[in-house]
């Protein structure tokens, strides 16, 4: 019953809620994080700040920068992820695959706050999608009159301003496709229970973003990220795939917390699948790493993508080659894990945690945790909560090509989002059109 409240609220709580009350408790029961929630999205957001930078003539295709570890702006030093290392002279292409904050602060000095801004409604950034779910949140940017200098650097790589995760995959779809903004749907036909469609649901194109050529650019330079930069652990085996990580330090700066992403697609010619996954503080020593998220892409595209019947591009005879895959993703389809178990065969204790050492009754009830065993010579291993199981393959966290971001007390944080949350959404997008962003 999607109205029933029972497993949040006692029932004398919902009694004494009024109309208001009711709508705001429903819509926070149901909400969804993907389209709900804003966050300050990292270097996931640099091919769209790269390809509007082109778009607009602020750098040129055979452009190079130069990155020495750090960029100072004004009396301030803003830390790139190298730091303090350097990356030293790159291509655009090297750019994204290294994801270089020192080079896009530089490109987005190029670009000037006023058309930066542009950029970022013209991507939707700070508007609605006008996707047909509710409750779509907006994200907080800045304007004219709040982007000073460091605010416009420290956007170019995705901090100090925040967005949606249908935000930020609708701008990359937009980027990789050839240029055509859409709006979202969540499907493209509805039909009765006899299987007739009653209603289709058309693509409706609001906007074109960028050129077919600039899409074509940022297409190889996302894939370059996959194929030698910081994206590589998201490599599907006998497909071409693009992608770009994202490591936002979260405020207050300086406290170990990250959220980390990674928003990809398959194959590069002709994008068939896009795929965002956003980890909000891992659960590990070191927050600060996007092999996480990649891993979890690398093991849904690995399926999904033979499940949708993708011809594979990178085999000559169209072969899929085996791919080893993290523990837990095996099964998306067939809903088996590695193990030969499936999802019924698996039992969990009262916190809603698997226990495989767990004691149960002959219904499959949870009892209790099992008596430990103190046998001479044993030793306990604690796992910790991290959910690593022996013998799975997981991310090199000492691997500093996946670690994008960098602790930085100096990136300032987003501004506070006092805006009243959407309950219904138009069906037309509210952000500029092509002509005001100068694109006519």
């Amino acid at each position: 019953e999607p109205r029933d409240m029972s497993s949040i609220y006692t029932e004398e709580q919902v009694k004494a809620m009024n109309d208001e009350e009711e709508v705001e408790a429903l819509n926070n029961m149901w909400r969804n994080y993907c389209v709900t929630d804003a966050y300050e999205p990292g270097s996931t957001v640099k091919p769209m700040v790269m390809a509007a930078a082109l778009e607009k003539g602020a750098i040129l295709e055979g452009d190079s920068f130069v990155c020495d570890g750090s960029q100072m702006i004004g009396d301030t030093m803003i830390k790139c992820s190298a730091y303090p290392g350097a990356h030293g002279t790159e291509t655009l292409e090297e750019v994204i695959a290294n994801s270089c904050n020192d080079a896009m602060m530089q490109i987005a000095d190029k670009m000037g706050a006023e058309q930066f801004i542009k950029s970022q409604s013209l991507f939707n950034f700070g508007t609605r999608t006008g996707i047909d779910l509710p409750n779509e949140g907006t994200g907080i940017v800045h304007t004219e009159d709040t982007m000073g200098a460091t605010e416009l650097a420290c956007s170019a790589f995705g901090q100090g301003f925040t967005c949606t995760m249908i935000q930020e995959i609708n701008a990359i779809c937009s980027v990789i496709n050839g240029g055509y903004y859409y709006q979202p749907h969540l499907v493209s036909s509805i039909e009765d229970s006899q299987g007739t469609v009653i209603k289709n649901i058309e693509p409706t194109l609001l906007k074109q973003t960028v050129s077919s050529s600039i899409s074509a650019d940022i297409r190889s330079y996302m894939r370059a990220s996959v194929e030698s930069g910081t994206s590589h652990y998201s490599k599907v085996q006998g497909y071409s795939s693009g992608g770009k990580t994202g490591t936002a330090e979260k405020f207050p700066r300086n406290n170990g917390k990250y959220l980390v992403s990674f928003v990809g697609f398959a194959p590069v010619d002709d994008p068939a699948v896009v795929i965002y996954v956003v980890v909000d503080e891992p659960n590990a020593d070191r927050q600060d790493n996007s092999a996480y998220p990649q891993y979890i892409a690398q093991g849904i595209l690995s399926e999904l993508l033979p499940y949708l019947e993708v011809v594979p591009d990178e085999t000559s005879d169209g072969y899929v080659p085996e791919t080893e895959l993290w523990e837990g993703f095996n099964g998306l389809v067939k809903g088996i894990n590695t193990d030969g178990t499936t999802i019924e065969d698996i039992r969990y204790n009262e916190n809603g945690d698997y226990d495989e050492n767990g004691e149960y009754d002959e219904d499959g009830n949870y009892v209790g945790p099992a008596a430990e065993d103190h046998t001479e010579g044993d030793t306990e291993e604690s796992t910790g909560d991290s959910g690593n199981n022996e013998g799975e393959p997981q991310p090199d966290v000492s691997d500093d090509s996946t670690a994008d971001g960098v602790s930085d007390p100096n990136v300032p944080g987003p501004l506070e989002d006092d805006t009243d949350p959407i309950v219904g959404n138009d069906s037309e997008s509210d952000g500029i059109t092509n002509e005001e962003a100068g694109l006519e």
